[in-house]
Formats: C-alpha cells, structure tokens, sequence
C-alpha cells in the first residue's frame, strides 16, 4: 500500500511536471534564449573592447546573477495574475506541494545551471570576438583567452571560502524573498518586492546606527579588518543564519501558495 501511494506522487508530481512545461514552453524558450542573449551580447561588447576577462567582466557576472535571479523569481507565480491562469492552476489535479515543488526546481537549481552557462557563454563570446579583433597580437602571445573563473579568484583571497559560502547564500536569499513576493502579489511581483525590501534594508540600517551610537560598537566595511576584529566565526555565523532565513522564507512562500489554492477554489 505505502508503495503504490508513493508511485502515486511520483507520478502526479511527474504530471503537474511535463503539464507545466507543455504549457509554458513559449515562455521558458524565450526566457532562455534573452538570458543566454544578454551574456552572450556582453561577452562580445567585452571582447571588441579588448578585456582580458578581468574585476569589470567579473563585477558583471555576479551583477547578472543577483538581476536575473530576482526578476525571474518574481514570476514564480506569475500565473496567478489573470482568473484563467488561476482557474488553470486549481483544476490541475495535484497537490499544492507538488505545484509549488515543481516551480521552485524551474526557478531555483534550474536556474543555477542556466547561469552558470550563460557565463561561460558570456566568456566564450569575449574570447571569439577578443581573437577575431586582436588576431595577430594573439598570434605574438597576447594574453586574454583563457575562461575565467570568478569563484576560483575569490577563494584564493585571504577568507575566500567564507566569502563565497556568503556570497552563495545571500543570492540564495535574495531568490527566495523575491520568490515570496510573487506568492504575496503576483500582479508587478518584482517592483512590489524590491520597494518592501529597500524599505526593510532602510529600517535595518537606522537600527544599526542606533545600536552604534549607544553601544559603541564598531562595524566596519572593510572585509579583512572585519574578519581579523571578530574572527572567522561571525562570518560561517551569518552564512548559517543566511542559509536558516532562507529556509524560513521558502516555506512562507509555499504555505502563502497553498493558501492562495484555497481561497481561489472558495472564490
């Protein structure tokens, strides 16, 4: 019995799956084609300058990866916005667990993979246009075509690993909160959301003041002073908590989902 109850969701989930690619296949072509698009367009403009892959084609990497990340999580749950995608998505006879699962695989490890793609895609674009401009300096032993790998530059800094397991974490958590915006309102998710979370930063910053100037604590930006103040452990610490708010705010984005299914079905 319990093994024909779990082939029963495998097979759902499996269905809700290919019902949701079938669906939005138009849009996730498209989605995918202007993600490649933009990196590979940025990688050619990086190219016809003359970059050998240095700190501007890395800044924009990680900037592509929190932007496209954000945006594309906060239609999530775009198809919430119009009475026919609601009705679509109640009479698909699966669990609200599985509707939720499935979209968070397409918009979160998915994505990742998608990403990191399109960097090395981005890169492969510098290289071929860097090559077709410079052909003959290349041929002298001009520097500038090997693919870069950003995440090998941070960890061979001083406190890298940390610094990556942070940097990993906070993009995990900006998806999410976008994630959970889209669940709260679909209609303009992205703008809703990144007005409440420059709101929210806003407030965190006038407290970090306040607790400043009466405790006289001192918070530095300067990543090393920081680190050799405090050690190693505050920063594992707020990569742990980044990781646990993360969580938190996946699981407040399903149960928001899960009660959007009910109150539509009543309505």
């Amino acid at each position: 019995m319990e093994t024909t109850n779990a082939y029963n969701k495998r097979n759902t989930f499996m269905l809700t799956l290919r019902h949701e690619l079938i669906e939005n296949r138009k849009a996730l072509l498209l989605g995918l084609a202007s993600i490649w698009g933009i990196f590979m367009l940025v990688g050619a403009l990086f190219g016809l300058s003359g970059s050998h892959g240095g700190p501007g084609e890395i800044a924009f990497i990680f900037f592509a990866f929190m932007a496209i990340s954000c945006v594309t999580a906060s239609l999530t749950f775009s198809n919430m916005k119009t009475k026919q995608g609601r009705i679509s998505a109640i009479m698909l006879p699966s669990t609200a667990f599985d509707k939720f699962m499935v979209r968070w695989i397409a918009f979160v490890p998915v994505l990742i993979v998608v990403l990191v793609a399109g960097m090395y895609i981005c890169d492969l674009s510098r290289i071929l246009v860097y090559w077709l401009r410079d052909y003959p300096q290349i041929i002298n032993g001009r520097n500038g075509m090997d693919i870069i790998n950003p995440w090998a530059r941070i960890v061979s800094n001083p406190y890298g690993e940390i610094m990556a397991f942070i940097l990993a974490a906070s993009f995990l958590l900006n998806q999410a909160i976008y994630m959970l915006g889209s669940a709260l309102w679909p209609k303009l998710s992205f703008f809703k959301t990144l007005l409440a979370q420059w709101c929210l930063e806003t407030v965190l910053i006038f407290i970090i003041v306040i607790i400043d100037s009466i405790f006289d604590i001192e918070f530095s930006l300067d990543f090393l002073n920081f680190v050799n103040n405090h050690g190693e452990g505050i920063l594992i610490s707020i990569g742990v908590l980044e990781v646990l708010i993360t969580l938190g705010v996946y699981i407040l984005a399903y149960l928001r989902f899960r009660k959007n299914q009910v109150i539509y079905k009543l309505f």
